[in-house]
């Protein structure tokens, strides 16, 4: 055999040294194969076959499984060879933001125009209404994206129809009256057994805060809530200034992967098949993010009444309840 040439070590992807086979940086062993460098057992350093699953000296274990695909990859390993997940970071979010388009300056004409914008509105709004209280409030929305690919079995059903014959009595003017048939379509389901694979993307939202006084901030988002609204990567603080405020996400992203996983699983159990027996699903590419979405809270008086209303920030779209000719006469 030639001289060893320098190689990355497997471990920390550390150069190593010209004809050695220890990474002077982490301290793995290395040994050379006919396919190259292979790492060595980290229980007792013998070498292996370039594929064992375990150390033919202590039977420790020498391929470390995916959690997201569960494809053996060797020890070491940055990224799966199968679903390209990083595995210590494929949990860690992508933190974005919605642009906010309703400057503070323009809130309460925005305010008036859309308590004003309804049939039987009251005629003495810009008279009478007054702005008490604008928060700018960023609400968390987790959403886990991936692409789903793995079997379904179960039953799909399927609607035949067949004729039948019934028989209705007749009976025109002073006659008896008699029996006669009468043909109908009747439906009825089949049940048919599926086995089958699929591959499909997943997308899942969900809502990052239940604090209290959030249901309504959520509602004025619509849903789904990032649908329509452009994201942007977040690489600065939020709620600089004393009329914002920031709602923190009450679940831990791997917590919030975990939830957002099992809901994917849900989803694909009611859409791939009527009745699901088994289902054995993979994630390609998962991705984790959490973003944050701008809404107004906008508190005015009119008259004796008080009222609050939301608008989107990144929309401008107004929701709440509006002032009526009813309100205008009762207050």
């Amino acid at each position: 055999m030639g001289s060893l040439l320098s190689k990355a070590c497997l471990n920390c992807a550390a150069p190593l040294p010209q004809g050695g086979l220890s990474c002077e940086f982490c301290g793995s062993s290395h040994v050379v194969t006919g396919d190259g460098y292979q790492s060595a057992c980290p229980g007792c350093g013998s070498g292996n076959p370039p594929h064992a699953k375990h150390c033919v000296q202590c039977r420790a274990r020498l391929q470390l499984p995916c959690p997201e695909c569960a494809a053996d990859n060797p020890l070491g390993s940055r990224f799966c060879h199968d679903c390209t997940i990083e595995f210590a970071r494929y949990r860690d979010p992508h933190y974005q933001v919605a642009v906010n388009t309703v400057p503070h300056a323009e809130v309460d004409a925005r305010a008036k125009a859309w308590l004003e914008g309804k049939w039987f509105k009251a005629r003495d709004i810009e008279a009478n209404l007054e702005v008490l209280e604008r928060t700018l409030f960023w609400l968390p929305v987790w959403r886990f994206l991936a692409e789903a690919r793995g079997k379904v079995q179960g039953q799909t059903a399927q609607t035949h129809y067949r004729t039948v014959k019934n028989k209705r009595f007749v009976k025109e003017g002073d006659s008896p009256g008699t029996w006669v048939d009468e043909l109908d379509s009747q439906p009825y389901v089949v049940w048919n057994d599926v086995n089958r694979d699929f591959e499909q993307p997943v997308s899942v939202v969900l809502r990052a805060s239940a604090s209290e006084g959030t249901a309504p901030l959520y509602a004025a988002l619509g849903e789904p809530w990032t649908a329509k609204v452009p994201l942007r990567p977040l690489d600065g603080a939020l709620g600089g200034d004393d009329w914002e405020a920031v709602f923190e996400p009450e679940l831990a992203a791997a917590a919030a992967y975990r939830t957002l996983r099992g809901e994917a699983t849900a989803q694909l159990k009611q859409t791939l098949l009527e009745k699901v027996s088994r289902l054995d699903v993979r994630y390609l590419q998962p991705a984790l993010s959490l973003a944050f979405y701008p809404v107004w809270s906008v508190l005015y008086r009119y008259k004796r009444k008080q009222g609050t209303l939301q608008l989107n920030g990144s929309t401008g779209a107004g929701s709440g309840k509006r002032i009526s000719l009813l309100t205008q006469w009762l207050s």
